[in-house]
């Protein structure tokens, strides 16, 4: 795997935990953050590099700091 595969994995899944823990659905968050679902989907297996912009709307969205995006990444 890839280096950059593995970040766009480890980025995924901590979107993911970030979005369980606050109970929503992969749809909740799509709909709040006018996205397709299935887009939302893929970002969180690591098969789409989400943009910037994305990862600010989420942060802004859920009331975090980007750090806890890219936690678990080695630089």
């Amino acid at each position: 795997m890839g280096r950059i595969n593995k970040e766009l994995k480890i980025v995924g899944s901590n979107l993911r935990k970030i979005r369980t823990k606050a109970h929503f659905t992969q749809a909740d968050v799509a709909f709040h953050l006018s996205v397709n679902r299935y887009h939302y989907g893929r970002i969180e297996i690591g098969k789409v590099n989400p943009k910037l912009i994305f990862l600010i709307s989420f942060c802004r969205f859920f009331k975090i700091e980007p750090s806890q995006i890219f936690n678990n990444l080695e630089i």
